[in-house]
């Protein structure tokens, strides 16, 4: 039997949809579905490594829906998920961790699990880690992580990247663009292998 989503993207607080603007905004209105979580199904779902069940898990009891709201039990499952690869996942923790949701704030391991997601193409992840950044005065790498997450549709960054433009000089500048040449083009083979891998199943 197939197992669907059922559990909605929400933020706990209104300081994490701050720092992510009108995405998370947008990801927190979304519903995936409304059955009621069949937990003990989920649950041995986690617990045989699904990363996608590890994920529904945490983030159910990250938000409070449809589970109780629980923390330490979040962050294990988010963690799992984001181990194995789970984009969603790994940006989630990287909120919890980035704002002390359920422990004291973790900015290195924030960076971490924003970085895995933004490579993973996650526009979120992208934002969250331009702005990290720009807050640590790494003007290149910030606008280079802005810009992306732009192109890939994140339009409300638009003024923010045009705002750390503005603080490079003509050659910082030059090397922004050129590493955003060169993530759009690592974007673009993850994107073809990925579709290869699906044409061939």
């Amino acid at each position: 039997m197939r197992w669907n989503t059922i559990v909605t993207s929400v933020f706990a607080t209104s300081l994490l949809c701050a720092s992510v603007g009108t995405q998370a905004a947008k990801g927190a209105l979304e519903v995936v579905q409304s059955a009621p979580l069949n937990y003990a199904h989920l649950l041995e779902q986690a617990k045989a490594a699904d990363p996608q069940a590890q994920y529904q898990l945490g983030h159910a009891f990250s938000t409070g829906i449809n589970l109780p709201r629980d923390d330490a039990k979040a962050h294990h499952w988010l963690e799992l998920a984001a181990k194995q690869g789970h984009a969603k996942a790994q940006y989630q923790l990287a909120q919890m961790l980035q704002y002390g949701q359920g422990q004291a704030p973790d900015l290195h391991q924030a960076k971490h699990y924003y970085q895995q997601a933004a490579n993973q193409g996650h526009i979120d992840a992208q934002y969250s880690l331009g702005r990290i950044y720009q807050l640590a005065n790494d003007g290149v790498k910030a606008w280079t992580w802005l810009a992306l997450a732009a192109d890939n549709g994140q339009d409300s960054v638009n003024g923010l990247k045009q705002t750390v433009a503005q603080s490079l000089s003509d050659t910082e500048l030059s090397i922004a663009q050129q590493a955003l040449t060169q993530l759009k083009g690592k974007q673009k083979r993850k994107q073809s292998l990925m579709f290869a891998a699906i044409g061939g199943k």
